[in-house]
């Protein structure tokens, strides 16, 4: 709300009426976790405001830490839709609602557009494909980490827990020597890691869907589409790399991709059970049997609802990417600069039925042999250091674990031996 405030202060230099004639709504997405709960969101409405542009409608508040979409869903039908409607749809006029299909000659059946086509390489081999060469602004902005990231050596791997915990943490050591300035990195930087699906996950979705995990295609737009395509990932590649590194199949869908997914279901009881869980009657039923119970799009395709049938381009359109995961770096760059420390604690949740939901990153890191190769990057962190290293230092860990406070204490010991100096000099820790 502050922020929002601010962005209303106007000065000299406020061109008041620059968005003269632009109508808007905001709906602002956040978690109430955070101190600047939907702060953009709120600047951006504020700040279209003071610009000239008309407000249609009060900025709409999205939790993520809740139901961001039945938030987005109420805030759609009860304020957006009727002000729409009211501002800009003549009394009397009729809506047409229906939708443009593309049609799947093949099978004979009407399918979602899609944005992307498949063109297969019969002619390369998995172990002769090479992605071709893009240019930076080519690629979609959510998904250059995929385009980024490099391939690293693990050099040690060790369990840092006894034989009678039954939980596990990981301590590993990245060689980045070879890497060059792309993975220079300072003390508390984080580091990002690119997951790898579990085998056994990607040969049932494969399975499921009737996908060879040794063919290599090319990703391009489909018809239609060029003009806003952009490269979501490397390509050409097998679809085995594709499902493993690319694809979410563990995450729980949003009820949103569940409805999407009901069009692709040729049994009438898959399609409802996908349609009611993606309603607003049904969200109790999908916390329980979807956020609940763990259940991602692998178990969607491959267990519960076996009648999906997809093309992979639909497949990887409809299929959230699988993200990397951040890990505060547990070293310092003063006395590591050539190797980059992770403390991994390895997740894994039991399900209702028994089974076990596990991490997707921390158990591909924990299954990382010595010498096999870990694919990342670094991200810059504001979490530093005093710059005068006569302050004392108090370190607290509210969740954060040991990773931080690790590499902060081997930065002061470096800090005392680098410069030669007693301890009163370097501050308390």
């Amino acid at each position: 709300d502050d922020a929002a405030a601010g962005a209303t202060d106007t000065d000299t230099d406020t061109d008041t009426a620059f968005f003269n004639g632009l109508s808007y709504a905001v709906f602002a997405l956040g978690n109430r976790q955070y101190e600047h709960f939907c702060a953009m969101g709120k600047v951006t409405d504020a700040a279209l405001g003071v610009c000239g542009a008309d407000r249609l409608a009060e900025v709409g508040i999205g939790d993520d830490d809740n139901d961001l979409e039945g938030d987005f869903e109420n805030w759609k039908d009860t304020v957006m839709w009727p002000t729409l409607k009211k501002r800009f749809v003549a009394e009397g006029a009729v809506v047409d609602q229906k939708k443009k299909r593309k049609s799947n000659s093949a099978a004979g059946a009407d399918l979602p557009d899609c944005p992307y086509e498949v063109e297969y390489l019969p002619g390369v081999s998995p172990s002769e494909a090479r992605a071709d060469v893009v240019k930076s602004e080519e690629i979609h902005a959510s998904t250059r980490h995929y385009f980024t990231a490099v391939d690293c050596p693990v050099r040690v791997s060790r369990e840092l827990r006894t034989d009678q915990d039954p939980d596990s943490t990981v301590h590993m050591e990245i060689d980045i020597s070879q890497a060059g300035d792309d993975l220079r990195y300072q003390t508390a930087d984080n580091l990002g890691v690119l997951p790898v699906n579990d085998d056994g996950v990607v040969e049932a979705v494969a399975g499921a869907l009737g996908y060879d995990l040794d063919a290599v295609f090319r990703l391009r737009p489909a018809p239609d589409h060029e003009h806003k395509h952009a490269f979501l990932f490397p390509t050409p590649c097998t679809v085995r790399e594709c499902l493993a590194r690319y694809c979410d199949l563990t995450q729980a869908p949003r009820r949103s991709d569940l409805k999407l997914l009901a069009s692709y279901a040729t049994d009438p009881l898959d399609r409802s059970a996908l349609l009611r869980m993606s309603s607003k009657e049904g969200k109790a039923e999908y916390r329980e049997k979807i956020l609940s119970a763990h259940i991602g799009i692998g178990d969607i395709v491959a267990r519960l609802c076996r009648s999906i049938e997809m093309p992979l381009e639909h497949f990887i359109a409809a299929c959230p990417r699988l993200l990397p995961r951040y890990y505060t770096i547990s070293s310092s760059s003063s006395m590591h600069p050539d190797s980059i420390h992770i403390t991994v604690s390895v997740v894994k949740t039991e399900r209702q039925d028994g089974s076990v939901h596990k991490g997707v990153c921390s158990h591909h890191l924990a299954g990382v042999v010595e010498n096999g190769t870990v694919r990342v990057f670094c991200r810059d962190s504001s979490f530093r250091l005093p710059k005068d290293p006569s302050r004392p230092v108090i370190m607290i860990g509210p969740g954060t674990g040991i990773a931080p406070m690790r590499a902060l204490l081997q930065e002061r010991s470096h800090q005392r031996k680098k410069r030669r100096i007693g301890s009163k000099t370097v501050g308390k820790n």
